[in-house]
């Protein structure tokens, strides 16, 4: 997650062309992405599924 927002920093910035995000996660190399941020501010604030979404540990039991 470092490392994408990094990149989106890049892109924000002008250092990475947008068209660019894909062969960079294709290649799976950090190097080609941009810089890995400090962990400090990043954080998931909130996950909004839709309607159709259900939770799959309600609808099965536990397995072993």
């Amino acid at each position: 997650v470092r490392i994408i927002a990094g990149t989106l920093l890049d892109v924000g910035r002008g250092v990475i062309e947008p068209d660019e995000i894909p062969a960079i996660l294709a290649a799976r190399d950090r190097t080609a992405a941009g810089p890995t941020l400090p962990p400090e501010g990043l954080f998931l604030m909130w996950v909004k599924y839709g309607e159709a979404a259900s939770c799959a540990s309600a609808a099965s039991p536990p397995t072993e």
